[in-house]
């Protein structure tokens, strides 16, 4: 009986639809180091980048993105790429581990490969999201090279803050001395 119900479940898998993925690869606070585009590329907006015929991009710390014969959109201002594929022409290598893509949330503390026909995404760490229908991958990144103008917005902010505090104390004592000590008028 479990064979049977081994075998079920086997065929429905395999005569499932494929799932169309949206995968999205983040890299806010990394800085691409090498890009090959392939193909004819296009502004979809100031912002965005279509590639057509793929992309190859790698950073310094030896992570690889390489699509090829597919469109990939580059977005520039939010930093990730993000190209389609069917989920069944996917194979997921964490570690000495693989087999499709997983669905939840895991912090990737070990190599990890995504790799299908035409495509090789290598990150050594960082995050992965699998929800729905789309599948995102973070490399990490420096807080501060994310989040560097809301510092230099907070800090600029408190040293003003500050100042204005400073004066406001000295004119106030200021004041205080100038107008003396003050007796009130006594009631008849």
């Amino acid at each position: 009986m479990k064979g049977l119900g081994i075998i079920l479940l086997l065929s429905v898998a395999l005569t499932a639809p494929a799932l169309e993925l949206d995968i999205t690869i983040n890299f806010a606070g990394r800085p691409i180091q090498d890009v090959d585009a392939r193909g004819d590329t296009e502004y979809m907006n100031p912002d965005s980048l279509l590639l057509m015929g793929g992309l190859k991009a790698s950073w310094a710390e030896g992570e690889i993105f390489d699509v090829r014969d597919m469109p990939v959109i580059w977005d520039k201002k939010r930093n990730h790429l993000r190209f389609r594929m069917e989920s069944d022409s996917l194979l997921v290598y964490l570690g000495e581990e693989s087999g499709l893509p997983q669905r939840g949330k895991f912090k990737l503390d070990q190599p990890f490969r995504l790799v299908g026909p035409g495509i090789l995404v290598k990150l050594d760490q960082g995050r992965y999201f699998f929800e729905g229908n789309e599948l995102k991958l973070f490399l990490p990144g420096s807080a501060w090279k994310r989040g560097a103008r809301g510092f230099m917005m907070a800090a600029f902010v408190g040293v003003i803050t500050l100042i204005l505090l400073l004066n406001g104390r000295k004119t106030r004592r200021r004041i205080e001395e100038e107008r003396g000590p003050t007796r009130k008028p006594r009631r008849p």
